[in-house]
């Protein structure tokens, strides 16, 4: 069977946009999504916890993200797992999970502030 690699999120922004232009001229922006799990606990209590998720997202896209999400905004996010892997300079190994988003759809409108 081939290995799939699909995530679907839906959340909340839970930090500004991060947008970055690479030496190749690429635009590439990341921020963080909240995204709340909804359990019951050993006494049958409901209860939540909120994982917090790391996007990024490339070309136009990325610059739409920067341009138009904001902090508290609800988004879902299609996309991919990927794993970036580094040396720190004090020769550490690194890695992150992240979540390459193929595309992004606004849950919720822009507040006037926001459009400006």
């Amino acid at each position: 069977m081939k290995d799939v690699n699909i995530v679907v999120l839906s959340g909340r922004v839970a930090s500004d946009v991060s947008l970055n232009t690479l030496p190749s001229g690429s635009k590439v922006a990341d921020f963080r999504l909240a995204v709340n799990d909804q359990f019951k606990d050993k006494e049958g209590k409901p209860s939540e916890r909120t994982a917090f998720v790391t996007i990024e997202a490339w070309g136009r896209q990325a610059e739409t993200c920067e341009k138009y999400l904001k902090k508290g905004r609800s988004v879902l996010i299609e996309g991919h797992l990927k794993m970036n892997e580094w040396e720190t300079e004090q020769g550490e190994k690194r890695s992150r999970l992240l979540i390459t988003a193929e595309q992004v759809r606004f849950l919720d409108q822009p507040t006037q502030q926001e459009v400006k």
